[in-house]
């Protein structure tokens, strides 16, 4: 007896030891300390610690996967700077794990705790569906046990790890976590429209849009679309419709497409006569073709993004599904107001690879709004299979660690 209690206890101080140290780290690479780049190593004991922790294990506290899923983060935000870069992309590793730790910290955390032998253990108004031993009915975490600020912190750590995985299926889950809290501060809300956007949670997504309409970080985040093609520019969803939930469709991964043909039509001009005339005589009645191409478009989840050539690059975002596209744009015109287009395209019947719609575009002259509206047709060609190569990375602002 004497020989087992001793064994317990050096387990149970090896268990203490090992989130001291977890948590000393985490610290380190909350500070940006100068021991921060030494912890974020691959390998360190940290590392260790947190790539060994049991994914099952209803004994390991949540917390404890709370804070392994937030040193992932940071310890993978610090491996991005390290030279030189480690002969193993590290990358997904960390965050699918990351996002492994904090999902299980949060089904805990609300008091829903899946276990290895397949039964869930529920309390309060689902108390009747248990069926679990005593053992694992004593080791549930009730959701009056943890602190509102603590499922505040759990919910945005998944926001941002799903995200930066780029993987949709995570986002939406981390989406519908966010949409049962009204306590989001400004950073969580733009974390919580992409991973909303890229979910098919598209009325939430247009939802906190709105509530994010002029702050600095949909400003960020629409320069950045300018800047690079690689950007999806989240802050025109404050003003698409919400789609229907028929036309969500399956969540598909990420996909590069070539943009090989883009050609308008001009159905209609309303507005000032001048404007009206120089516009019809530019298109005349037939088809125009647009410059330059290829382009890429860019497909993650149910959202998309394609940087529309032009005399002026117009960046287009929106909503993708198996059958349909709604992109929109605007660029801010040195003259005042904005130069604004929507494109609406679905799968053109017996046309393999041709999607066909409506671009709406709207601009302020000196004499008054003009609008024009035109049919328009795109040749898309997969740039990569399913399977293929490697993933896009798409060059988006928040991937990078100054942005936290």
């Amino acid at each position: 007896m004497r020989r087992f209690l001793v064994v317990c206890l050096a387990t149970l101080v090896l268990q203490s030891g090992d989130l001291t140290l977890l948590r000393s780290s985490l610290d380190q690479l909350r500070k940006n300390s100068p021991n921060a780049a030494r912890d974020a190593q691959p390998g360190s004991p940290a590392d260790k610690i947190v790539t060994t922790m049991s994914l099952t294990d209803a004994a390991t506290p949540w917390r404890a996967r709370f804070m392994a899923s937030e040193w992932l983060l940071l310890a993978h935000l610090r491996r991005e700077k390290l030279v030189p870069v480690p002969e193993v992309t590290l990358e997904h590793r960390d965050l699918a794990l990351a996002w492994t730790l904090v999902q299980n910290a949060y089904e805990q955390s609300q008091g829903v705790l899946h276990e290895t032998k397949g039964f869930e253990v529920f309390r309060g108004e689902d108390a009747q569906k248990r069926g679990a031993s005593t053992t694992a009915l004593s080791q549930r975490v009730g959701v009056e046990q943890v602190p509102e600020a603590l499922q505040a912190a759990v919910v945005s750590l998944a926001l941002e790890v799903s995200v930066r995985l780029l993987d949709p299926e995570a986002m939406a889950k981390a989406a519908g976590y966010a949409a049962k809290r009204s306590d989001l501060n400004t950073r969580d809300k733009a974390f919580a429209l992409m991973a909303a956007a890229h979910g098919s949670a598209w009325a939430d997504a247009i939802r906190w849009a709105k509530e994010l309409e002029g702050t600095k970080v949909m400003r960020a985040v629409h320069d950045a679309a300018l800047a690079d093609p690689g950007n999806f520019d989240y802050s025109v969803f404050a003003g698409l419709p919400v789609p229907g939930k028929a036309e969500a469709g399956p969540l598909a991964g990420s996909t590069e497409f070539e943009v090989q043909d883009f050609r308008l039509r001009l159905l209609s001009v309303q507005g000032p006569e001048a404007a009206s005339k120089a516009l019809k005589a530019a298109f005349g009645p037939d088809w125009q073709g647009t410059g330059p191409l290829p382009t890429r478009l860019l497909r993650l989840g149910a959202a998309a993004h394609w940087q529309k050539p032009g005399k002026t690059s117009l960046p287009l975002t929106g909503f993708a599904s198996t059958n349909r596209l709604e992109l929109r744009g605007y660029l801010d015109l040195s003259t005042g107001g904005q130069r604004k287009e929507t494109l609406s395209l679905s799968p053109a019947k017996g046309r393999p690879r041709i999607w066909t719609g409506r671009l709406l575009a709207e601009q302020p002259t000196v004499e008054g709004p003009l609008s024009a509206e035109f049919q328009a047709e795109v040749t898309l060609v997969p740039a990569r299979q399913p399977g293929q190569g490697s993933t896009p990375k798409f060059g988006s602002w928040w991937r990078s660690p100054d942005h936290r």
